[in-house]
């Protein structure tokens, strides 16, 4: 039960954060992994900030299943005893069973599976505004602010925001324009590259072709 505070009000009771578990070493389950447990590491750092809650989060070591870090030990960090094993071991270890490609499949997989371009908003500036704001919503969520900072990571939030348009006309008319201003370079990365590629527009009352209401593309 909640204690009470001077005042009468209560300390609030939060749902235990469960931390992942790796249970397998195949590279792209271990990408799948580092990508969970940035995320629940900020989820802890986010309720000791607000809260101000004495938590932490779980080591790496209690974050593997017990049988597979045994074997890890064993077979892969033979130099040290397995009492001797820190979580810098385990993390020097797993990095390099990581290969970029496969961080980057389980980002974009990521990416595509929960944003979304919402046609039932009726204002094309809206549309377009409201699947920025869910793209950051979900770069916060999985703690990927870092990925998308410099400037291949502007290039691939462009190309995802980009697959998410509809219909097959504008998401192709954004590409067109993209993979111009690509090809010219682009100067800084404090914008996405498709934030400059897209000009939102409304079109002219009684025009109700389909998707001509999306965008208006600048060349």
């Amino acid at each position: 039960m909640s204690k009470l505070k001077r005042g009468g009000m209560k300390n609030p009771i939060f749902e235990p954060i469960e931390a992942p578990c790796l249970t397998s070493l195949v590279p792209k389950d271990v990408a799948v992994f580092f990508v969970l447990r940035k995320q629940y590491i900020r989820k802890i750092e986010e309720r000791r900030a607000t809260h101000n809650e004495r938590i932490s989060p779980t080591s790496l070591l209690l974050s593997i299943e017990p049988k597979l870090l045994q074997v890890i030990c064993e077979l892969r960090i033979r130099d040290l005893k397995e009492d001797d094993v820190t979580d810098d071991h385990l993390q020097l270890y797993l990095e390099k069973l990581v290969k970029p490609k496969d961080v980057l499949y389980e980002i974009e997989k990521t990416v595509k599976d929960e944003l979304k371009y919402d046609l039932t908003i009726p204002d094309a500036d809206a549309r377009l505004m409201k699947l920025f704001m869910d793209f950051n919503e979900i770069s916060r969520k999985y703690a990927l602010g870092e990925v998308f900072r410099d400037e291949p990571g502007q290039k691939l939030k462009s190309k995802l925001i980009v697959e998410t348009l509809r219909p097959e006309s504008v998401r192709t008319m954004a590409e067109t324009a993209l993979k111009y201003k690509h090809r010219e370079g682009y100067p800084g990365v404090d914008r996405c590259p498709v934030e400059d590629s897209v000009e939102p527009r409304r079109d002219p009352p009684g025009n109700k072709a389909e998707g001509r209401e999306e965008a208006q593309w600048i060349n």
